[in-house]
């Protein structure tokens, strides 16, 4: 799936693969929140995954365009690390039932609400073709 997203992130607009990569994530999550047995549940995890997926290349070649090379290592540290800050932030949600807290998010459109405006809201930069 992700060189599917990355060739899509070549040849389109990047923001707009960010765009749906994050409205196919944020179904996936109401999804989850709404799962009642298994089998639902890793349905959803794994579009989840295909929301994830798609977001992935585009945001690494937006950091490209964005930071010179000598700040491109930093900025790129600091996106791969909002994994590990979300799953710091999920862990909070233990002492709550799963599903309570999944509908809660969900609903909420907690987990990714601000993606979608703040993709909006950046402008792309011409690229340069070969």
């Amino acid at each position: 799936m992700g060189l599917v997203a990355g060739r899509l992130a070549d040849v389109s607009s990047r923001k707009t693969v960010i765009f749906f990569g994050v409205v196919i994530w944020n179904l996936a999550m109401v999804g989850l929140g709404m799962s009642n047995v298994f089998w639902q549940l890793l349905l959803w995890r794994l579009v989840l995954g295909v929301g994830q997926a798609f977001t992935n290349p585009a945001s690494y070649s937006l950091i490209a365009d964005y930071f010179p090379e000598e700040k491109r290592a930093q900025a790129n540290g600091l996106f791969a690390c909002g994994v590990y800050v979300g799953g710091g932030v999920a862990s909070l949600c233990i002492e709550v039932r799963w599903r309570a807290a999944r509908r809660r998010c969900s609903a909420r459109r907690e987990t990714g609400q601000p993606s979608p405006t703040a993709a909006g809201a950046v402008r792309e930069r011409k690229r340069e073709r070969d």
